[in-house]
C-alpha cells in the first residue's frame, strides 16, 4: 500500500481509540471524495451537506466496528451510500404523496396541475436512473462539476487527475447520459 492509506490507516486507528481530532482530521483529508458522492446522491447541495454530516455521526459512532483501517474510504462511501438510498426512497414517497394530494383539489385545472407535476417527477426520475446507470466515478465527476460548481482544474486537484484528462472524461460522460436521455448535443 501507499504511505497516503498508510497514513489514513494511522488515524483510522488513533480515532478508533475515541480521539476526536484524529477522526476530524481523517474526515477532511476525505471530504473531497465523500463530498462528491453526497453531491451526486442528494437533490440539492443543503442535502449532499446533511448526508454527509449523517454519514460523519453514523461512522464516528460505528468506527470500532470497522475491521480493516485501510479500507476507511469505502466504509464511509458504503455508508454514505445506504444513507442516501433511504432518504431518496423517502423522497420520492413524499413527492408522490404530494401529486396524490394535488391531484384532489377541486380546481377545474387540478388535473393538468397534476399531469405538469407528474411529468416532471417522470423526467426527473428518467434523469436518476440515468445516472444510475452511470459508473460512481463518472457521477462523482458530474457531482463535482454540477454539484460542487468547480472548474476542470479544481476537479483535477480533488481527483488527481490532469485537467486535460477531467475534461475528456467529463466530454465523455456528457455524451453517455446525453444519449441514454435522447438529448441531441
Amino acid at each position: 500500500m501507499d504511505a497516503a492509506t498508510d497514513d489514513l490507516a494511522k488515524l483510522v486507528r488513533e480515532a478508533q481509540r475515541r480521539n476526536p481530532d484524529a477522526f476530524v482530521a481523517l474526515i477532511e483529508i476525505l471530504r473531497p471524495r465523500l463530498w462528491a458522492r453526497a453531491l451526486a446522491l442528494a437533490a440539492e447541495p443543503a442535502d449532499a451537506e446533511d448526508l454527509l454530516q449523517e454519514t460523519c455521526l453514523r461512522a464516528y459512532e460505528k468506527l470500532a466496528d470497522l475491521q480493516e483501517p485501510r479500507a476507511v474510504l469505502s466504509w464511509l462511501l458504503t455508508i454514505l451510500d445506504r444513507l442516501g438510498s433511504a432518504r431518496h426512497a423517502r423522497r420520492s414517497e413524499k413527492s408522490w404523496e404530494r401529486m396524490e394530494a394535488r391531484h384532489e383539489l377541486t380546481e377545474p385545472d387540478a388535473g393538468q396541475a397534476f399531469l405538469e407535476l407528474a411529468e416532471g417527477a417522470e423526467a426527473a426520475e428518467e434523469l436518476h436512473r440515468a445516472l444510475g446507470e452511470l459508473a460512481q466515478a463518472d457521477r462523482e465527476l458530474l457531482a463535482l462539476r454540477f454539484g460542487a460548481d468547480l472548474n476542470a482544474t479544481q476537479m483535477a486537484q480533488t481527483l488527481g487527475l490532469s485537467p486535460e484528462a477531467v475534461r475528456a472524461r467529463l466530454s465523455r460522460v456528457l455524451g453517455r447520459l446525453r444519449k441514454r436521455m435522447g438529448v441531441q448535443p
